[in-house]
């Protein structure tokens, strides 16, 4: 019952940090955010009064899941900037001062969406 209520313990921590994620550029630009909600909603339920009576080995199932689902935000960010510095260097109606000003416009971006129009 000890591993188990420490584990319980684990569990409940890595929802807060998954809870925290959800506000950071890796979950809000991720393309696909299914596999942790999943995660995070199974986490939530085994957590709840509601939830199953799972042993310690299940309970860190749930966390591994949660700790181990991927977000790719911050790698499309990246790539969204990367893709239109490129486009920017190569217009040849632009001058370097105008180059530079979209530029730092691009990497001042914290959203694709403020990227790509």
């Amino acid at each position: 019952a000890t591993t188990l209520d420490g584990k319980m313990g684990d569990l409940k921590k890595a929802i807060e940090a998954a809870d925290a994620k959800k506000s950071t550029t890796a979950y809000t630009q991720a393309s696909d955010t299914k596999d942790f909600d999943d995660a995070l909603t199974a986490a939530n339920t085994l957590n709840s009064d509601k939830g199953d009576n799972e042993d310690a080995e299940a309970v860190q199932a749930k966390i591994d899941a949660l700790t181990n689902a991927k977000l790719d935000g911050e790698d499309q960010l990246a790539k969204a900037k990367s893709d239109a510095i490129d486009k920017i260097n190569a217009l040849t109606n632009l001058n370097k001062a105008q180059k530079e000003a979209a530029i730092a416009q691009v990497n001042a971006a914290e959203t694709v969406a403020e990227i790509q129009p």
